[in-house]
């Protein structure tokens, strides 16, 4: 059974928003089937509006899901969290073809 990308990150995070961050406003895949993401926003410490990028991978064989901190982020702007996820696919792509730089 194929889950979407909302239920892949839900799988790993639980079903309860992010503290800083609990308004979703997307889910998607950056890698098909393998690497998804969500971008949400909430308010700063400051009042200010930010917001977040969660980065998750299923392995499709055993459907174990990780958590990808490091490809994690909190921005001030949502296109600056989706470049972020344009990245994260450029260097997968990169490494599948036999790249430098893997992700992890």
């Amino acid at each position: 059974m194929e889950l979407s990308a909302a239920e892949v990150i839900r799988k790993e995070y639980g079903s309860s928003p992010n503290v800083m961050t609990p308004d979703v406003i997307s889910y998607g895949w950056i890698v098909e089937d393998r690497i998804a993401y969500e971008v949400s926003t909430g308010s700063g410490f400051r009042g200010g509006r930010i917001y977040g990028l969660s980065v998750v991978s299923i392995d499709p064989m055993s459907g174990k899901t990780s958590r990808h901190n490091r490809l994690s982020g909190c921005f001030d702007s949502v296109t600056d969290a989706m470049a972020r996820g344009s990245r994260i696919s450029w260097l997968y792509d990169r490494a599948m073809r036999g790249g430098r730089h893997a992700i992890g």
